[in-house]
């Protein structure tokens, strides 16, 4: 006890003999130790961060299965020899072991417009069970709510191009 007695009096003694010393070593260790922290913080949840960033941009979803042999990519993508997949066999092959969710895409060249027009016309149609992928954390970004029967999402390009307007 005496020994703990010693070393107060005499670190208090030196704290007020040299404030601006001790002020200087208490920030310097201050900041040592919080930047170990964060550093330490980071590493371990790093790949988290760097998980939720990559679905961002890529839209949340580890694997995409497509029925054609001519896949050349997400962007290329056409089904042009009209092969699907039955989802509801997928689900029973699997046992409904993995969080999929269907969605088909049908893409057109020349939507409103004539044959001899550009590609530029282009458009696609996306169906997809959007209350299912919210169940299972796919579409957490999507920000409609779920759709009835006979209504669509279309952005400004499209309806301009198929010269549509709101309600019709």
């Amino acid at each position: 006890m005496s020994s703990s007695k010693f070393f107060f009096k005499h670190s208090f003694r030196d704290i007020n003999r040299r404030k601006f010393h001790f002020c200087l070593s208490f920030c310097s260790v201050f900041i040592v130790v919080w930047s170990a922290l964060v550093i330490n913080t980071l590493v371990e949840k790093g790949p988290v961060i760097f998980l939720k960033m990559a679905e961002g941009i890529q839209g949340q979803y580890d694997g995409i299965i497509y029925p054609t042999k001519q896949f050349m990519g997400l962007e290329d993508y056409e089904n042009v020899e009209g092969i699907f997949v039955n989802y509801t066999r997928v689900q029973k092959i699997t046992d409904k072991k993995y969080n999929l969710a269907p969605r088909k895409q049908f893409c057109d060249s020349h939507v409103g417009a004539d044959q001899n027009e550009p590609l530029r016309n282009s458009m696609c149609l996306m169906l997809m069970d959007t209350e299912l992928e919210r169940s299972i954390n796919l579409g957490s970004r999507y920000p409609f709510k779920p759709m009835k029967e006979g209504e669509c999402f279309i952005n400004e390009d499209q309806a301009m191009l198929m010269k549509v307007e709101l309600g019709d």
